[in-house]
């Protein structure tokens, strides 16, 4: 069995990976490969005109909020949502309807939402 120090992932003497946690050593290496965020780094719609010719996009993505404000003025579901758009970061949905209440006001979810506020 391996030997992994819990913080840095390196080899750690008298540790089995199967200590940590409970964790078998292909759940550990899963664990341990899959990319960690911050969760004091919130998503945000931003624009940019090299992105998207400066349409509103969510952060580090090429989708546009408009695109998935469409798909929060249907009524999908964030399963929908995600199944459609994978690459949506997880909070990224609640990024665009903190821009839509600020862009459009608390009318945003109604089809007829008004011009954007400037």
């Amino acid at each position: 069995m391996v030997n992994l120090d819990r913080r840095t992932g390196a080899v750690a003497p008298g540790r089995d990976a199967a200590d940590i946690d409970g964790t078998s050593d292909f759940a550990m290496e899963t664990v341990m490969a899959a990319p960690r965020r911050s969760a004091a780094v919130m998503t945000e719609v931003v624009s940019d005109p090299t992105v998207m010719s400066g349409d509103p996009v969510v952060r580090g993505t090429r989708i546009l909020a408009e695109t998935i404000l469409s798909y929060l003025r249907a009524d999908c579901s964030p399963e929908e949502i995600f199944r459609d758009y994978p690459s949506l970061p997880v909070d990224g949905i609640d990024a665009v309807a903190r821009w839509a209440e600020t862009t459009y006001g608390p009318g945003w979810r109604s089809m007829d939402a008004p011009a954007p506020q400037h």
